[in-house]
């Protein structure tokens, strides 16, 4: 019976030895559960803080931007040189500057004589459609 008394005794302090330790494991996990929030309250006060107060910003607003900048170049299109089918005196119909169509009469020559040895004039037509310029500035082929 003594055996049974001191066995009784011995299993009732194991009990309460694992109940302290539980006890002891859960205030341990309550404690340090509630640094890791205060550490994450405190984390997203100093964000906070960085972001709304050390950094200014402003609401966008509607409105237009306009910046301006002198620059020097040169626009080149891509220019064709048309080359008269015969020498003579031309008689330009279309002015400078115009925009003209493809196979559009820029204007007629007056050869010294004709091909067929006639004095008439030949049609200078626009072989693509482009701005007419009767002078060469040097950037044509570029």
């Amino acid at each position: 019976m003594e055996k049974d008394v001191i066995k009784i005794r011995h299993d009732k302090l194991k009990k309460r030895t694992s109940k302290k330790k539980l006890s002891s494991l859960v205030k341990r996990l309550i404690l340090f559960s509630f640094l890791a929030l205060a550490v994450i309250w405190l984390g997203m006060q100093v964000f906070n803080f960085c972001v709304f107060q050390a950094i200014r910003t402003v609401e966008a607003q509607t409105g237009v931007l306009t910046a301006t900048a002198k620059a020097k170049g040169v626009l080149l299109f891509q220019e064709e040189v048309v080359r008269a089918p015969v020498s003579g005196e031309l008689e330009p119909l279309a002015a400078e500057g115009t925009r003209l169509s493809i196979d559009t009469v820029v204007g007629h020559i007056k050869p010294l004589t004709g091909p067929d040895g006639s004095a008439g004039s030949v049609e200078l037509k626009s072989p693509s459609a482009g701005i007419v310029c009767y002078s060469l500035d040097g950037w044509e082929g570029v």
